[in-house]
């Protein structure tokens, strides 16, 4: 299935939020591009709230909030979820992995940062886990190259579905 048809069908489906909080932003996005990603996932974020797709946020422990444009976008997702974590994988002692099944997610697409620890320990539990794993190098950043053959490998890894910039 590609990205397209997952955002097609939304049932199964739920995006989650990795780690958009401050100071990973200053100390880990890629230079110039923290507006572009952002103003992605604030649009898939809208998107989620226009089809009603659950969104779960996950936070690291100690780092502070998501920052504000994303909250205030989380507001009008009726289906949410913030999840906080104490180490990069989000599954690990945490809830996610209820909080998912009782949303009957099947299909994530994650967003956020880092894509080299945070992002990508979350997606490779995912799949151990039995989950589809969906990205796009427009909503997340941080050392995505370091490890873009293990998305491209175990994920589906594309563009921002346009249906999410409607």
């Amino acid at each position: 299935m590609s990205v397209d048809e997952i955002f097609q069908n939304t049932e199964g489906l739920a995006v989650v939020l990795i780690d958009m909080q401050q100071h990973f932003i200053d100390r880990d996005f890629t230079k110039g591009e923290e507006k572009r990603i952002i103003s992605n996932q604030v649009a898939v974020l809208k998107w989620c709230a226009a089809n009603h797709v659950p969104v779960i946020v996950l936070e690291y422990d100690g780092r502070g909030k998501t920052i504000d444009i994303l909250r205030e976008e989380l507001k009008n997702v009726e289906n949410r979820a913030t999840v906080v974590k104490p180490y990069d994988n989000g599954f690990e002692q945490t809830t996610l992995d209820n909080i998912l099944k009782g949303f009957g997610a099947e299909y994530l697409f994650l967003m956020g940062i880092n894509a080299c620890a945070c992002v990508l320990a979350t997606a490779k539990e995912a799949r151990n886990k039995g989950y589809q794993v969906a990205t796009s190098q427009d909503v997340i950043d941080g050392g995505l190259n370091r490890h873009i053959d293990w998305y491209e490998q175990n994920s589906l890894i594309a563009p921002i579905p346009a249906i999410a910039c409607l």
